[in-house]
């Protein structure tokens, strides 16, 4: 038999800033999803187009631990990135804000690159915050 005293026996938790990349991710989907539907308001096919974004943004958030959190941020990023370029004519492409903010996300553990988690959170926050801006100027 072996001992397994010496072993980390528990996944690492997600650190508090690519959770809150994410968090602003979602925030920047569900504003620009909300703004097209109040001002468009065509049909289901549009408001599939919009929405079902939104719940892949949301998808990195149910996670705990480091690794499955950063496999979903950027599997979630590519799927809202394939479906902006398949929708892209039923305006799908809002949502590339918060996907790139997912890729900063992925990137944004200080516990394992410092520097690199700290361009990553400064270029995800400027990125929603610009996104978040915009729907809010287009809304007024």
């Amino acid at each position: 038999m072996s001992s397994v005293t010496g072993q980390k026996l528990t996944a690492e938790r997600v650190h508090l800033w690519p959770r809150a990349l994410a968090g602003m991710a979602l925030v920047t989907s569900i504003l620009s999803a909300s703004y097209l539907t109040a001002v468009q308001g065509n049909g289901p096919a549009w408001w599939l187009a919009w929405w079902l974004p939104v719940l892949l943004v949301a998808y990195p958030l149910i996670f705990l631990h480091r690794k499955r959190f950063r496999f979903a941020c950027l599997l979630s990023a590519g799927l809202t990135l394939v479906l902006a370029v398949v929708f892209f004519w039923l305006l799908a492409f809002v949502h590339l804000p918060a996907a790139l903010t997912l890729v900063a996300a992925a990137a944004a553990d200080p516990r394992w690159a410092p520097n690199r988690a700290c361009v990553a959170v400064v270029v995800g926050e400027l990125v929603a915050a610009e996104a978040t801006t915009f729907v809010v100027w287009a809304w007024v």
